[in-house]
């Protein structure tokens, strides 16, 4: 079966001034690809991305040594921009309270490409980017 692939359209507007996304990829069952604007792009697997879930608790159960979440598989049932600075996504275990704030995103991916040995996203470097849009089921302002 094909994955479902969906891309989001990021609107025009203020966004840190230290980190900026100008396309997002939504694979709902494989990963989340992000393209900052300048050419930089990281691929995060979904169960890297659900296992570094910046919310409170996830935090905060990292920070314990405890597991944030020990399936084998995961998948994403919507997602939704949240203004210019960040997405929030809705896990297939019922999880979405995480918000992946561009510079998190940012931070993972430079701390992977620093450091060969570790198991974080996939950096590539691009010279350009297309933002495309597409519905990703949810009918909320983005």
């Amino acid at each position: 079966m094909n994955a479902i692939v969906d891309t989001l359209s990021l609107m025009q507007g203020p966004q840190s001034e230290s980190v900026r996304v100008t396309d997002i990829e939504v694979d709902r069952t494989a990963a989340v690809t992000v393209v900052f604007d300048d050419g930089f792009g990281a691929r995060f697997e979904l169960l890297q991305l659900r296992r570094m879930c910046p919310c409170a608790g996830c935090h905060g159960a990292r920070e314990q040594g405890r597991a944030v979440y020990s399936g084998e598989s995961i998948s994403v049932l919507d997602a939704e921009l949240h203004g210019n600075w960040a997405i929030s996504i809705q896990w297939s275990d019922g999880h979405n309270t995480g918000m992946f704030a561009w510079t998190y995103l940012r931070a993972l991916a430079e701390a992977a490409r620093n450091d060969a040995d570790s198991p974080e996203p996939e950096t590539t470097e691009t010279s350009s980017s297309t933002s495309h849009s597409g519905d990703l089921g949810h009918d909320g302002d983005r």
